[in-house]
């Protein structure tokens, strides 16, 4: 009686341990530095994301590597293995990505020129 109650929590704790954890590991995963290479109209710019994770609260920084200018991350937020924010001038450049292991598929949306680009940012590892 005693070894089916012991064996029977453990199962159950074993069980909660593996849907619990994928939940928690995407929620701070995004944590850190990423870098990503963007493409658009013949031209190539290198972009690292520094994010920092509050509960479902992104925030962080976003920096052109090129040209050494970057801003703060705004409106950050955080559903599952989805990211979204705003960053750049008044905050018209929208960002949405989605988490895949240590890959962040991201789309720049610029609403005043009404132009998307798709790209996929790494995460930087540590030296």
């Amino acid at each position: 009686m005693v070894k089916t109650v012991l064996r029977n929590s453990i199962v159950l704790l074993a069980a909660w341990a593996l849907l619990a954890f994928p939940l928690l590991a995407q929620t701070t995963g995004f944590s850190g530095t990423w870098l990503g290479e963007v493409s658009h109209e013949g031209a190539v710019s290198h972009l690292e994301f520094t994010f920092q994770v509050r509960g479902d609260i992104l925030t962080g920084s976003v920096r052109n590597v090129d040209e050494d200018q970057g801003g703060p991350i705004v409106d950050g937020r955080i559903k599952g293995n989805q990211i979204s924010f705003r960053t750049g001038h008044n905050n018209a450049i929208f960002i949405t990505g989605k988490l895949a292991g240590d890959r962040l598929n991201l789309t720049i949306d610029i609403q005043d020129q009404g132009q998307s680009v798709s790209f996929t940012a790494t995460r930087k590892r540590a030296k």
